[in-house]
């Protein structure tokens, strides 16, 4: 138990690294630490770590001028936070996706993100939730005002506010603070502008967490440069300069620079403005180089991530099937089970199936294992060509299997199913000469008309199984749940 406590803290500490790294804007550093956190076994509890170490790493690629590569990880990390329902994950996953569109000008596919974002959001709400639908109701807001469709952003930013008073209580939210900046200079109240514009750069002086944001607060430079607001564009300027330089971030720098050197040109001197010319197009050749170096360690990365990947693969597979047959094993047979019970209504019957082999024992005791085990992969390869659609099929254990078939919408027809999947069972012929022979004995519950749990849907077909036994074996005895055993075959 220490042990693995041990190393739940070591996957929590690696990515603490990795986190810290990214706020100095140490690229390699981040890379190293994170990519080790993706490698480390978790508990459940601590699963949500591969969706951030993912988005951190799509952040850092997209900071430095590698969008194809941030596209990979905000989509693996999209895939991360699903595989274990975790909302806050996928939201966050999502918006990273439609910032990286929408700084790429592309508003109509990051529109379509942000309201997928707002979807999931919105889809299980809980108190937390409301942090969440705040970020993507601002985020479209915000875009709408960048398509200059301003009727739209306002009619979101009634839901904005509203939200905003809830969870943050009038404390500083940098995107909100750009969409009222949108909405004030559309609204020609150019002093809210002035304001907005000081509250931004005393956070940015006193932010010590500002990488993960600095996107941001480039977009309030250059709106606040593109409105003619020039003394408010040189304070944040200065800023940000100083809070990036030390950073691996080039694209990052290249924006700052080219705002800067816009900024020179209509306001400067004109010798300033040939020192910042000359500045960004060192700068240009740095980023260059640095471009060059990070996609050959992105592709080293990704070949290392690829094979993680696979492994993590191999081992989920392993861990939810019978090696034997490759059918569900009995614990990850009743989770989806138990998914799809949840949606349950009057009107969907379910059948549960259950069943084993007759006189398994003896057949291994007379003929050997080895004529065990092709029985066992012969009827597991039965059931899988036999029960496809709308099917779950495990390996209970031993010679029992079970399958589940959900939204059953002829009974009859599925008995007759049944029946003829027993009846082609029994002609098979196994041994050398093909003329030893096995037989099933089946039990099927239905739940029509009630919600029933797992457990007492699995009982009543196991019920069901041993009277299939008790009149002879050989058979398939039905159990409707509320009239007890009503048929067999």
């Amino acid at each position: 138990m220490e042990k693995e406590t041990a190393k739940l803290e070591m996957a929590d500490a690696v990515f603490r690294r990795g986190a810290e790294a990214f706020a100095l804007g140490k690229y390699q550093d981040t890379i190293k630490e994170m990519t080790l956190c993706l490698s480390m076994e978790k508990a459940e509890e601590y699963q949500y770590l591969d969706t951030d170490a993912y988005n951190m790493l799509g952040m850092l690629f997209s900071f430095s001028g590698y969008e194809t590569a941030a596209l990979d990880y905000y989509l693996l990390a999209l895939e991360a936070a699903q595989k274990i329902e975790n909302i806050s994950g996928e939201v966050s996953s999502l918006l990273n996706i439609g910032l990286l569109y929408q700084g790429c000008k592309e508003y109509s596919r990051a529109m379509s993100y942000y309201k997928r974002a707002k979807e999931v959001a919105e889809h299980d709400l809980r108190s937390h939730d409301i942090l969440l639908l705040l970020y993507t109701s601002i985020q479209i807001a915000q875009l709408y005002c960048r398509m200059e469709q301003f009727s739209e952003a306002r009619r979101f930013y009634t839901e904005v506010d509203n939200y905003y008073r809830i969870v943050m209580k009038d404390e500083f939210l940098l995107p909100k603070a750009i969409l009222d900046i949108l909405l004030a200079q559309e609204a020609g109240t150019y002093e809210k502008v002035h304001a907005l514009a000081e509250e931004v750069t005393e956070h940015l002086q006193q932010d010590e967490q500002y990488v993960e944001q600095i996107d941001f607060y480039a977009d309030v430079c250059e709106l606040l440069f593109g409105y003619g607001y020039a003394k408010e564009t040189q304070r944040i300027l200065l800023l940000l300069s100083e809070k990036i330089k030390d950073t691996d971030f080039f694209r990052l720098k290249m924006r700052v620079g080219l705002i800067e050197t816009d900024y020179q040109k209509i306001y400067g001197k004109e010798e300033d403005y040939k020192e910042s010319c000359m500045r960004y197009i060192v700068l240009h050749e740095q980023y260059e180089k640095a471009l060059h170096q990070l996609q050959r360690e992105n592709l080293e990365n990704v070949d290392g991530l690829q094979r993680l990947e696979e492994q993590k693969r191999e081992f989920e597979r392993r861990s939810i099937c019978d090696l034997a047959t490759g059918l569900l094993n009995k614990k990850a047979f009743r989770h989806e089970v138990e998914k799809e019970l949840l949606e349950y209504s009057r009107a969907t019957t379910n059948a549960m199936v259950f069943l084993d082999i007759d006189n398994f024992k003896l057949m291994n005791d007379s003929y050997g294992h080895l004529l065990g085990d092709e029985v066992i992969r012969m009827l597991a390869d039965k059931i899988k060509t036999y029960f496809k659609d709308n099917c779950i099929c495990g390996r209970f254990g031993g010679d029992e299997f079970t399958i589940f078939i959900s939204k059953v919408e002829d009974i009859l027809g599925i008995e007759e199913h049944i029946e003829k999947f027993r009846e082609e069972f029994a002609r098979i012929g196994f041994g050398k000469g093909s003329n030893i022979h096995a037989t099933l004995s089946i039990g099927v519950s239905y739940n029509k008309g009630m919600r029933v749990s797992y457990q007492a849907l699995l009982s009543c077909a196991d019920e069901a199984l041993e009277k299939a036994k008790e009149y002879g074996k050989n058979r398939v005895s039905f159990y409707e749940i509320k009239r007890g055993i009503h048929g067999y075959v």
